[in-house]
């Protein structure tokens, strides 16, 4: 039977981890941040795709000890299998590679990934929540509790499936922006977002055939979110009156 402590120990990470998933929903509700999160962007972002992950582990992880407690058994045989799984197939290697890809970035060239303007914008504590502490956690779970691990063939075709949905969905995503389906700018206006782990790009105008101007060119997703609503209607009128 799990040790209270350990117990005690899943039930604080499922609530830090809720916590993160509340706070980044509130913080959609900024009229400038939620330029990230719109037309359901939020779900093509691996990082808060794992944050949800996470959170759901860890409650079928939390729900599966009350049961062994409550009930006074050494295993919940569907439950226990399903948490081996899920944390096997998909929650630790998710975790170990957002870890992973965004530290191997950010060493490498931060601008690739998560530019320094961005520190003005992000707590460094959530960055640090989102890519850092995500990788000791699940590790400490390796150590606490020895999972039973399903079998070569299972385990491949169960993380392939999920990273082709996850790759699908994304670019599906691009794509109807690209096409203005999901455009929710003013007719002037045409998105296209550049799928990537946490960054992206605007093109703004609608007649990109044209050489791109400073004002109405190619600038970084986080640099619009620095210049903010007044800056973008700027470039509006701008572009307007270049005929554009």
């Amino acid at each position: 039977m799990t040790k209270t402590s350990t117990c005690i120990y899943r039930f604080l990470v499922l609530s830090w981890y809720t916590f993160l998933n509340y706070y980044i929903s509130q913080e959609g509700k900024d009229e400038v941040k939620s330029e990230i999160l719109a037309n359901g962007a939020r779900w093509k972002y691996m990082t808060l795709l794992n944050l949800l992950l996470q959170t759901i582990f860890y409650g079928v992880t939390c729900l599966d000890d009350v049961l062994k407690r409550t009930k006074g058994r050494k295993d919940i045989k569907f439950l226990t299998a399903f948490r081996d799984l899920l944390f096997t197939t998909l929650a630790f290697p998710v975790s170990t590679f957002v870890f992973l890809a965004f530290w191997i970035l950010f060493l490498y060239n931060r601008d690739l990934i998560y530019p320094k303007v961005l520190d003005t914008i992000i707590p460094v504590w959530l960055n640090h929540a989102m890519h850092t502490f995500i990788f000791p956690i699940t590790l400490a779970e390796v150590i606490l509790r020895p999972h039973s691990y399903p079998s070569k063939k299972t385990g491949l075709t169960l993380l392939a499936a999920a990273s082709i949905a996850y790759i699908s969905r994304t670019m599906l995503l691009f794509l109807l922006k690209e096409r203005g389906l999901l455009n929710t700018r003013p007719a002037d206006w045409k998105l296209i977002s550049v799928p990537s782990l946490d960054s992206h790009k605007l093109f703004t105008c609608d007649n990109l055939d044209d050489p791109p101007i400073p004002m109405c060119g190619e600038v970084s997703f986080s640099s619009v979110l620095c210049q903010g609503w007044k800056q973008r209607e700027r470039q509006r009128v701008h572009c307007k009156e270049l005929g554009l």
